[in-house]
């Protein structure tokens, strides 16, 4: 089986990914979290339905955060939320239900996430913002 190399890109023109990693790493997880994290996608391509803002390989334990976030429309504190909710991935796997089934955010994980400080602010800043195809918390 041949070996991907991953590229890692956590420097973007608006925001710095790894910048943002470490200050939520420092801030709710002690600094223990140890996961590549790096920007995805290209900004420009219009979306179908709607468009993955980020997620998490359980596999490669990888944060891919889309590039269309890397932008000044959207407010830091948002895009601190979106990097927040992927980590939280690494810590919170998710659930099998029943079968072929599986319940990615349960209750601990929408507990744990709801710790972000400016969670309610993020949730609305997002519902205000629909109309650009928003959606996030895609894991693989």
């Amino acid at each position: 089986m041949k070996t991907r190399t991953i590229r890692i890109f956590p420097l973007g023109t608006t925001y710095n990914l790894l910048e943002i990693f470490d200050s939520l790493n420092q801030s709710y997880f002690k600094g223990e979290l140890c996961l590549p994290i790096t920007w995805f996608g290209n900004p420009l391509r219009e979306a179908k339905r709607k468009r993955t803002l980020g997620s998490f390989h359980y596999r490669t334990q990888l944060i891919r955060i889309h590039r269309l976030l890397d932008h000044p429309h959207f407010p830091p504190y948002f895009i601190s939320y979106i990097v927040y909710h992927e980590m939280l991935h690494s810590l919170f796997p998710p659930l099998k239900r029943g079968a072929r089934g599986r319940r990615i955010h349960h209750s601990a994980f929408r507990e744990k996430e709801r710790e972000y400080q400016d969670y309610m602010l993020a949730k609305e800043w997002e519902k205000r913002h629909r109309t650009f195809g928003l959606h996030y918390g895609r894991t693989q």
